[in-house]
């Protein structure tokens, strides 16, 4: 299974994080205006972050987001010092680089985004409308084979249980930090006495049950992890066999 299947709610990320970047960019100028420059500065790290994971998403939307942007950013940066210059010769070499990069910059718009699943449904959402179903009693998506990261979806009295294992020897390899523990707990994550595994239960309407756990892998991958550390590892399993979870 490639990457795509935790694209399926990749505008509505898009959209949330774009309205989180204006309501920052708001708060610090409001923050510089009132010279309260340690507020503005804690801002400044939050957007920075955000900005981050935009990119991080748009390069999944669109393969060839970064070249656009920065030709984009380029042709701009040239136009500002167009303005400027007084040299007609120089003028016209800056047009003529002007020109060269919008003819660019056309023709990769030109270039289709790579399609997705048939119907923009992904393989993770097949799976969990069998597992809603009944038709398979759990699933195990991996994220990263090499590094054991993983979630293992099941049914339990209290609702469906999505398991993380492996805690101890993902924290021994600095891939689930105490910042990243504190986000899944944000989630809906707690650890158990042993500190071995982490678990959110989603007592939800079955209906909702596809929607929600592709939300939180979507954010689990990209706002927990950084999806590239993941390398391109991921897949998914099937679980038959009956365990005691199910009835706990």
């Amino acid at each position: 299974m490639e990457k795509e299947y935790s694209l399926d709610d990749l505008q509505t990320l898009i959209k949330e994080l774009e309205t989180e970047k204006a309501g920052l960019l708001r708060l610090i100028d409001e923050a510089v205006k009132d010279q309260e420059f340690l507020s503005a500065h804690f801002h400044s790290e939050a957007l920075g972050q955000i900005n981050r994971q935009l990119q991080t998403l748009k390069n999944l939307d669109d393969e060839l987001y970064d070249k656009k942007y920065f030709l984009e950013i380029g042709i701009e940066n040239v136009r500002k010092r167009l303005k400027e210059e007084t040299s007609d010769k120089f003028k016209s070499v800056l047009n003529r680089h002007i020109e060269e990069k919008e003819r660019e910059l056309h023709l990769l718009n030109q270039i289709p985004k790579r399609q997705r699943a048939i119907n923009g449904k992904s393989h993770l959402q097949d799976y969990l409308e069998q597992f809603v179903k009944g038709k398979v009693r759990g699933l195990r998506i991996i994220l990263s084979k090499s590094d054991n990261l993983s979630i293992e979806i099941r049914n339990s009295k209290n609702g469906t249980k999505l398991t993380m294992p492996n805690i101890k020897k993902l924290e021994a390899e600095y891939l689930l930090t105490e910042e990243r523990l504190l986000k899944m707990g944000g989630l809906g994550f707690s650890l158990n006495d042993r500190r071995d595994r982490a678990t959110a239960i989603l007592n939800v309407d079955k209906k909702e049950v596809t929607e929600k756990i592709m939300r939180l892998i979507s954010i689990i991958v990209f706002e927990v992890f950084y999806f590239k550390e993941l390398g391109n590892e991921s897949a998914i399993e099937i679980l038959n066999r009956r365990t005691r979870d199910e009835m706990k």
